[in-house]
């Protein structure tokens, strides 16, 4: 994850864009269905990669610990390859779609204007989840998926710019 926070002229409130990447396997649950729904054996790869536009709002505070809430919208592409069937007999492919999410959350920041580190909690919803389908097989459907929730800890260096 990367981001940068702006500071529109006096306002209390800032603006701040983040951009993140993540990966994830298929887990034996999603295979152990896969299978039995078509006798076939699957793996899968899911990647998600998103933009947020987030307002956030820094509370007043004469310490070095600066606590802050933020929430926004934004964009995320999702793709699942699966990769069907068995050793010599395989079939792959990828779904892909771009969707909209929104997100709500609340950290803290601890250190200077110069550096400081911070912790943020987010609880991010992803509408629309991305579906799946038998790889290079038309005798099963296009099953919707469930729309992606999750909430990642972060911790972070914030370097320049003045606090949060």
């Amino acid at each position: 994850m990367g981001l940068a926070t702006f500071r529109p002229g006096t306002v209390p409130v800032r603006l701040r864009v983040d951009v993140s990447y993540g990966v994830n396997g298929a887990n034996n649950q999603f295979r152990a269905i896969y299978q039995s729904a078509t006798g076939r054996p699957v793996d899968a790869k899911s990647k998600l990669l998103g933009v947020n536009v987030d307002v956030t709002y820094p509370f007043p505070s004469r310490s070095h610990l600066r606590p802050y809430v933020l929430g926004g919208l934004g964009s995320y592409h999702a793709t699942i390859s699966m990769t069907e069937g068995t050793p010599g007999l395989l079939a792959s492919a990828d779904s892909s779609e771009t969707t909209l999410a929104w997100n709500l959350g609340a950290g803290v920041v601890l250190g200077s204007a110069v550096a400081a580190v911070f912790l943020e909690a987010r609880y991010m919803h992803v509408d629309g989840g991305l579906g799946y389908s038998c790889p290079l097989r038309t005798s099963c459907p296009r099953r919707a998926g469930p729309a992606p929730t999750f909430l990642p800890i972060i911790v972070g260096l914030q370097v320049g710019g003045g606090s949060r």
